[in-house]
């Protein structure tokens, strides 16, 4: 007999077999789908937790087994590193305890040989291998000899089932809820496009099916804003009692300039562009990440029909002051203004909230990435309205290394390690998760980087990849989103930043977290830190507040933030029609470049 360990991911699974005739003694499984339901997905270290607990009692069942068994089997890759640990270690235990040989096994090769169990199969073999982290083709030329003819470019088809399901609110396991609605679903509704229709090679993607979900996701979320807009508006009678028209939705400016056309070409990623005509506003649908080509000739060409249908000649245009947005670069040779992506962010806000661009506030820019006027990036801004040019910056997060540049937003643990570095902070379960080669890698990579950044939005990466131990993610927001779903009103805990001059320190909150053993109660100090930093900076200056940048999507912080501004009674303007993300900067640059005619 043979007892195999299995926890590459969020099942804690015991079984023993007889090697004669293949036939199951014993099988037992944990899963921990409840677990993880309330975050939308696996959180690794999570799981790790909850296999090093449920593993022992499990082996423990199969005891009365033990006698007869010849060796312990274990899988080893791939998974969740943090996942496959405990059951490598509880395997390593047994057959030191025992006695006995341990064979590391493939946790792909289990999947293709569990189809031999019940079944008479002869070799060659060709298989589909579709599971949640991993969709491939592969042959079996004979027993033990595997190649891959093909696998996915992208997601994996299950991975792609929860990002869905989580996209449409539907909880983990995704597959099974898609599933129980497609089945009363119509087939019709929407006409998403095949990936690599008509491709010759042996691969598939599903990224691109993916995103086509996530656009009609938003397309059904605007349609369902723009729905309640026009019930609250048809209660809510104009000064002429009629029904606000549809640009009434953006600020009337005055006096009007009918003689200037402007053009705001927006953000690079989530981008939508915007035009100032003969007194009014227009902006364009979501366009999507510029940096796709086949998005950017979508801009181009949405572009080219406002162009057309309105006979436009543009006698400003503005833009990001990023020096290498492509889309950008186009106009180069025009009448271009810049303003900082994050002075956008607070610009669009004052602009929903009629807010002249010498209103006395406070603008709260925390957000991802932005290019900064020092070349820096930023992300987690303060500023306050200086008279004669505008928002001026007042304080900031203190800067850290982005090691690998742009690599450092989907490996965040690049990020982790830098602002530990910074501060040269011990963490050993953070260090410790990597061997000396890969600490050397890094250390050398901090050393090199050349971008420095005050971005809360990368802070919320480095605190996750702390908290839950991740590594990478694979979609926008996912560590923030993760750290939210943590997050426990009912715990009184908050971390508090000090602020020093014009720079907001993280060491402190930092070492409150390393300090913290419960994830939870480390997500909720965190977010909690930075809605008494927002409430503490206001109640200083005594101005209205105005929130900005995709940040403020995290409810939990929104929350959070609002009601300890009530209570101190600090007046305050969020986003209104326009998200918190970068859908929203051409509106805030169109206010800046109106500033002339505002004041």
């Amino acid at each position: 007999m043979i007892l195999a360990i299995e926890s590459s991911c969020d099942d804690s699974s015991v079984a023993i077999m007889k090697a004669s005739d293949f036939s199951l003694v014993h099988y037992e499984k944990i899963s921990q789908e409840k677990e993880h339901a309330k975050y939308g997905g696996v959180v690794p270290e999570l799981a790790a937790r909850l296999h090093t607990a449920a593993l022992p009692a499990v082996i423990l069942r199969a005891k009365e087994h033990f006698s007869a068994l010849k060796a312990i089997a274990v899988t080893n890759e791939p998974g969740l590193s943090v996942s496959l640990l405990p059951g490598i270690v509880a395997a390593k235990a047994l057959s030191a305890a025992l006695n006995l040989p341990l064979i590391s096994v493939n946790h792909l090769v289990g999947h293709i040989y569990s189809l031999f169990l019940n079944e008479q199969i002869k070799l060659p073999l060709g298989v589909l291998l579709v599971s949640g982290g991993h969709t491939m083709i592969l042959d079996i030329s004979e027993t033990g000899v595997i190649s891959v003819l093909g696998a996915t470019s992208d997601d994996s088809f299950g991975e792609s089932f929860d990002k869905s399901a989580k996209m449409l609110g539907l909880g983990y396991p995704g597959g099974p809820q898609i599933q129980n609605l497609a089945l009363k679903g119509d087939d019709r509704a929407y006409d998403f496009s095949l990936p690599l229709k008509g491709t010759k090679r042996l691969e598939y993607s599903f990224s691109g099916l993916k995103n086509q979900v996530r656009l009609a996701c938003l397309e059904l979320e605007n349609s369902r804003i723009s729905s309640e807009n026009s019930r609250i508006h048809s209660e809510i009678p104009n000064e002429n009692s009629k029904i606000p028209s549809e640009n009434s939705r953006i600020p009337k400016y005055t006096p009007r300039t009918p003689h200037k056309t402007i053009l705001a070409l927006g953000s690079e990623l989530k981008n939508t562009f915007g035009i100032y005509y003969k007194g009014n506003i227009f902006l364009s649908p979501y366009i999507g990440d510029l940096k796709n080509i086949a998005t950017k000739n979508r801009f181009d060409a949405l572009l080219a029909t406002f162009k057309r249908t309105y006979e436009l000649e543009f006698t400003e245009i503005i833009a990001d002051l990023h020096p290498h947005f492509s889309h950008t670069k186009d106009f180069e040779s025009q009448n271009l203004k810049k303003l900082a992506h994050h002075k956008a962010h607070i610009y669009s806000v004052m602009c929903e909230n009629n807010l002249p661009l010498n209103a006395d506030i406070l603008g709260f820019a925390f957000d991802g990435t932005g290019y900064g006027e020092d070349s820096k990036i930023w992300g987690g801004e303060v500023f306050g309205v200086c008279e004669s040019k505008g928002l001026k910056r007042l304080y900031h997060f203190d800067n850290f290394a982005m090691i690998g540049s742009q690599n450092a937003i989907k490996n965040i643990y690049f990020l982790a390690f830098a602002l530990l570095r910074k501060y040269e902070l011990s963490a050993p379960s953070f260090f410790g998760r990597f061997n000396q080669n890969q600490l050397k890698r890094l250390e050398i990579g901090l050393k090199a980087a050349s971008v420095q950044t005050s971005s809360l939005g990368r802070i919320f990466d480095a605190v996750a990849s702390i908290v839950l131990g991740l590594d990478s993610v694979s979609y926008d927001a996912q560590a923030p989103m993760e750290l939210e779903a943590l997050y426990d009103s009912s715990l009184d805990v908050c971390y508090e930043f000090s602020v020093s001059g014009e720079i907001i320190s993280l060491e402190a909150v930092l070492k409150s977290i390393l300090a913290e053993s419960l994830p939870s109660v480390a997500a909720t100090g965190f977010i909690n830190g930075i809605a008494a930093l927002i409430a503490k900076i206001a109640k200083k200056h005594e101005k209205s507040v105005v929130l900005g940048g995709g940040c403020f999507a995290n409810k939990a912080l929104l929350e959070q933030t609002i009601t300890l501004l009530k209570a101190q009674n600090t007046p305050y303007y969020l986003p209104k029609n326009l998200p918190a993300g970068d859908e929203s900067i051409a509106l805030g640059q169109l206010y800046y470049a109106l500033k002339d005619e505002n004041e």
